[in-house]
């Protein structure tokens, strides 16, 4: 693990999504934060993190799919 946890917001510019989305993975449980701090916010480590994104199914759909 890294030394140092990436906020919310700095993990979503480093993978190039909004914090937003960010969050809403992880509150759907598509992501899984390194940890969560006592205030709720949540800390990614970044290789952790891209590790989990390539393991994620992509929930976007092909025009086929339509």
């Amino acid at each position: 693990m890294a030394d140092r946890m990436l906020s919310t917001g700095e993990a979503a510019k480093r993978i190039g999504v909004s914090p937003r989305t960010l969050s809403r993975w992880v509150t759907e449980g598509l992501i899984e934060p390194t940890l969560v701090t006592p205030g709720g916010h949540f800390r990614f480590d970044l290789d952790e993190l891209k590790a989990q994104m390539q393991r994620r199914p992509d929930r976007r759909r092909s025009a086929d799919d339509q």
